[in-house]
């Protein structure tokens, strides 16, 4: 019997996300206007509409965008989006040994990779792009006490520099406050509190790298779902 190669795991993954998600959007097209990163640029006689491609890369995310889970698809996938545009993509993927998540761009080119290490006292989540190299971590501390579990994050660059910190976390925290050594704001993460799937915006003040932000709510959705599953059974 031959052994699949781990590229050869992920594509079949990838083409099930795609059939699975195609009927489900080949059956609302007719009824709904996708969101296909077009914006009206003038207007024609008659009233008829002139249309522009406008293609948005995830360089140009500002500094307010939100993140929204995708309902049909395997794992944690998460849209990445600012005012009606779409900048990327976030997709889990689930056949790997530990959470991993990718990060691509409207055209499906791999931007960054996360992987997470769980070891005794934290969590390591190591960021890299797309040729390799780590761009930086997101470290979480989980301290347990008689009553609650609570955790600590810790942004650290690509050597290994603490660059920012949130400050103590419930598990199901719909809110998270990054801030440097100085305890000047980063980055700001609000969850909804009511939203059929996980919906985050986020605020940054552009000194953090956006492929480390985005990989935060991703992780903390999929660490909160799965433990809600664990304890539902």
């Amino acid at each position: 019997m031959r052994v699949k190669k781990y590229d050869e795991f992920v594509n079949e993954e990838i083409n099930l996300k795609k059939a699975l998600v195609g009927g489900a959007l080949a059956a609302s097209l007719a009824a709904c206007v996708p969101n296909d990163n077009k914006r009206s640029v003038d207007i024609e006689p008659y009233g008829t509409e002139r249309v522009q491609e406008v293609e948005k890369t995830f360089d140009q995310l500002p500094s307010n965008f939100n993140m929204d889970e995708e309902l049909i698809t395997f794992g944690m996938d998460m849209d990445i989006t600012s005012g009606g545009d779409t900048y990327g993509k976030i997709e889990e993927r689930t056949m790997n040994w530990g959470r991993t998540f990718e990060l691509f761009d409207n055209s499906h080119n791999k931007i960054a990779t996360a992987n997470e290490e769980v070891l005794s006292l934290y969590t390591d989540i190591k960021i890299k792009d797309e040729s390799g190299k780590l761009i930086g971590s997101v470290e979480q501390e989980i301290m347990d006490s008689m009553f609650s579990i609570y955790s600590i994050y810790s942004i650290k660059d690509g050597s290994g520099q603490v660059i920012g910190k949130s400050e103590k976390l419930d598990f199901f925290t719909t809110e998270i406050e990054i801030v440097d050594n100085s305890g000047n704001p980063l980055v700001s993460l609000d969850k909804e509190f009511m939203s059929i799937g996980d919906s985050w915006n986020i605020k940054s003040n552009g000194n953090l790298d956006n492929r480390i932000v985005v990989f935060i709510p991703a992780f903390v959705s999929a660490a909160q779902a799965a433990r809600k599953s664990k304890s539902n059974k």
